[in-house]
């Protein structure tokens, strides 16, 4: 095998690959990169027998072969050359990397050891725009819950629907729902009776690899899904991401999800992050709770801790109604407003007892991202350390079960 590729254009190519290879496993032969040359153009895999990835190099010149290629070494021969472009030839015993002022010799590890990468067999697939798609996973895997034993919490649930899907994710104490338009192509359907929970690790790399092309497919099965990406009207995919389904009963997030009751509060995401996260100075890692409660035309943020002190933050609001106030825990607000990406939400508050509806705000997609948060108690202790689910949260957590 021999192939010349241009280094900045391999170097992408080569860590898109490689986020899928794993860093440990007990069979070593995962820890390479396969790279195909056909004598035009390149593929690179990798897998780690849960997600496999498929990457595509086109104009890369040289004789057609494959080679495995050992990661971290080649990573750092990556991230130090500074040669525009780099000569790989392989054989039986060693890969050669060769550029302008530079030659280094790598051990050839067994081709026939290394699994395949599977790839969708049917025609039937959903087509989105990939920013949409990238936007509206950034806005719901910051909810996944990893560390949970209830499994189907730890990944983004893709409810499909005629010609558009929501992307969901819940921890058991908030939720997120973003809407993604789509265009179902031949006979896609989603197998009676499953799932589409995809593991958060998987969401993470296909978010990476989503900011490199225009439109994706998308091959929902019943134990595994298909992503393809598209550049243009390239008809050929750039890459082929292959994840296995989290296994487990997905909770039903529509019974969950309030409707818009109650007065919308345009707000301000920069302003509000920034009062919240002065009045939260004074939180601790067993009470990060944070009042907020709203006046005629103030925000007050307030927060006390017997071991830290108090803290009070006023903002003002375009608010000129009767006096609203909830607690909500300052690292989930936080979070919804760093996933948002928009200049303005809307709040939706009943009181204090209720379920908090946060609604995006942006002239070009005002509805598409919906997020809910649980109160915390107004009157819990500020030194006991809440439970997982405590009766603060239990609403969402019995709701979603």
């Amino acid at each position: 095998m021999q192939a010349t590729l241009q280094r900045d254009t391999f170097a992408d190519a080569f860590a898109q690959a490689a986020a899928v290879a794993p860093k440990r496993h007990p069979k070593p032969i995962l820890q390479h990169v396969k790279i195909t040359t056909d004598g035009t153009s390149a593929t690179l895999s990798a897998t780690d027998l849960e997600l496999s990835i498929e990457v595509t190099i086109e104009d890369v010149p040289g004789d057609p072969g494959e080679a495995l290629l050992p990661v971290a070494r080649l990573a750092a021969i990556l991230r130090e050359s500074t040669d525009e472009h780099l000569q790989l030839s392989a054989d039986d015993t060693k890969i050669t990397v060769t550029g302008d002022c530079s030659r280094f010799n790598l051990p050839s590890a067994n081709q026939n050891e290394y699994p395949g990468v599977p790839k969708p067999t049917k025609d039937d697939y959903w087509t989105a725009n990939a920013e949409e798609l990238r936007q509206a996973l950034r806005r719901s895997v910051f909810c996944c819950d990893t560390d949970s034993n209830r499994y189907a919490l730890g990944g983004v649930n893709f409810d499909f629907k005629e010609d558009m899907f929501y992307t969901v994710g819940t921890d058991g104490r908030r939720l997120a729902v973003s809407e993604v338009a789509s265009v179902p192509e031949g006979d896609a359907t989603i197998p009676e009776g499953s799932t589409t929970i995809i593991p958060a690790r998987s969401i993470q790399v296909l978010i990476a690899l989503l900011a490199e092309v225009d439109n994706v497919r998308i091959f929902p099965g019943k134990n595994e899904v298909y992503f393809q990406g598209l550049v243009g009207d390239n008809a050929d995919a750039s890459f082929t991401l292959c994840t296995r389904l989290v296994e487990g009963r997905f909770p039903k997030w529509q019974d969950v999800l309030p409707g818009k009751d109650g007065i919308p509060i345009e707000l301000n995401c920069d302003d509000f992050a920034r009062a919240l996260r002065q009045a939260a100075v004074v939180s601790s890692d067993e009470s990060r709770g944070v009042t907020i409660t709203f006046s005629s035309g103030l925000a007050n943020f307030s927060c006390t801790t017997a071991e830290v002190g108090q803290a009070s933050v006023e903002l003002p609001v375009s608010y000129h109604d009767d006096e609203l106030s909830v607690t909500l825990d300052n690292r989930f607000v936080l979070e919804f407003l760093k996933a948002a990406g928009t200049e303005t939400f809307d709040l939706y508050l009943v009181d204090s007892d209720s379920a908090t509806l946060f609604v995006t705000a942006d002239e070009n997609c005002c509805e598409d991202f919906r997020y809910v948060c649980m109160p915390l108690a107004s009157d819990r202790p500020t030194t006991k350390k809440p439970e997982r689910e405590t009766a603060d949260n239990a609403e969402l957590a019995t709701a979603t079960a």
